[in-house]
C-alpha cells in the first residue's frame, strides 16, 4: 500500500507483564516490514523498521496508552508514515524503505485484542 489509510481498534494490557501489540505495515516478508505498537506498560506508542531483520526505531511517543482499547490509525503517503492513537498524531516520520506490502497485527507478549480493522 502506497498511500491510503488503515485503521483498528487494539486493545493491550490486560494481563500482567510486559507486552504490547499493534499493526504491521508494508509487510514484505518475515525479515522486513513496518510495526507500530501500543504498550500499557510504558504508556507508549512506538514505530519500528524491521529490515532484513535488523530492528530500527522511527520513534516513540509517551502518553495516553492506558489499558483497554485503542483506536489506532496510519495515514500513509509515500514515504511520510503518520500514527494517531485515540485521533491524537503520535508519530510522523519519513521514511521511504517500504512503499508497498500486506497489512496484518502483531502481539509482543501479553494479551493483545484487535477489532474492526480497516484499510
Amino acid at each position: 500500500m502506497l498511500n491510503g489509510i488503515v485503521e483498528a481498534d487494539v486493545g493491550v494490557g490486560f494481563s500482567s507483564g510486559v507486552g504490547g501489540g499493534g499493526l504491521v505495515f508494508r509487510f514484505l516478508s518475515n525479515v522486513s516490514f513496518y510495526r507500530v505498537l501500543l504498550f500499557a506498560d510504558a504508556n507508549t506508542v512506538s514505530l519500528v523498521r524491521v529490515s532484513d531483520g535488523v530492528v530500527s526505531s522511527l520513534g516513540e511517543s509517551p502518553g495516553n496508552v492506558s489499558v483497554g482499547v485503542h483506536r489506532v490509525r496510519l495515514e500513509l503517503n509515500g514515504s511520510l508514515i503518520r500514527v494517531f492513537v485515540d485521533d491524537v498524531l503520535r508519530i510522523e516520520r519519513v521514511d521511504g524503505s517500504f512503499l508497498t506490502g500486506r497489512v496484518g497485527v502483531v502481539s509482543l507478549g501479553g494479551n493483545v485484542t484487535v477489532d474492526n480493522v480497516t484499510v
